[in-house]
């Protein structure tokens, strides 16, 4: 999916973990605006041991959701790779594991404090175009690190563009 020109961002998010659910795990997330994709937040973020990848997919969301909301963007458009996560969001599955029903109430209460202030959507992209995301969260596996990078002058820019500046 491609940047669009109307001022939209775009969060990306994956999650990893080795040994499923038995290994070190991690979760990745980006966000990116205009047509020129320009970066204005990602995240790599260590979970420890003993989570899925399901679950690890989900944090990866809530986090990337966080910042959307931090950054107070207002059209943002969701790409996962999970067909399980997104479809699930969205409504189309259901869910039955316990734990993942925990993380989607965080990701469905995210949504409704923002509900009027964000008009979101959510696509399922191939893996390949998800390669940004899935290097951050193999990457804080590989680290047992979690890091948040702000790209200050692309957000400078964008909070300028919010206080009419």
């Amino acid at each position: 999916m491609e940047p669009t020109k109307n001022g939209s961002a775009f969060l990306r998010f994956d999650g990893a973990s080795r040994n499923n659910p038995k290994g070190p795990a991690g979760f990745g997330f980006h966000i990116v605006r205009d047509e020129n994709g320009d970066k204005l937040v990602e995240g790599a973020c260590y979970a420890g041991m003993n989570r899925s990848s399901n679950e690890m997919e989900y944090e990866g969301l809530i986090e990337g959701l966080i910042w959307a909301t931090r950054l107070y963007l207002v059209n943002l458009t969701v790409c996962g790779d999970s067909e399980l996560i997104i479809n699930q969001v969205i409504g189309k599955y259901s869910i039955k594991n316990h734990r993942l029903k925990a993380l989607h109430a965080k990701v469905t209460d995210l949504l409704k404090r923002y509900n009027g202030k964000l008009n979101i959507s959510f696509a399922h992209i191939p893996r390949e175009l998800n390669e940004i995301a899935d290097n951050l969260a193999n990457r804080a596996i590989a680290t047992k690190s979690s890091v948040v990078t702000l790209n200050w002058p692309n957000v400078n820019a964008l909070m300028g563009e919010k206080n009419g500046r």
